[in-house]
């Protein structure tokens, strides 16, 4: 079974945490199981980061700025 998983961060708060657990607990229990997050932290192969810096403080600041 393939399963991914999203997230902002991978290992930045209580929800991302939980979520990369569960992600590697289905990994180790026969899933293929992925993350796909906006804030990389850790150098997991299976966690993977989309968009860039520049792009995720803009978005960021610009909703603040309203």
């Amino acid at each position: 079974m393939k399963i991914l998983l999203v997230n902002t961060s991978d290992l930045k708060g209580g929800a991302a945490i939980a979520a990369y657990r569960l992600m590697k607990t289905l990994n180790a229990n026969g899933a293929s199981a992925k993350m796909m997050v906006a804030e990389k932290l850790s150098d997991d192969k299976n966690v993977i980061q989309v968009g860039d810096t520049f792009q995720r403080n803009w978005s960021f600041y610009s909703e603040r700025v309203n």
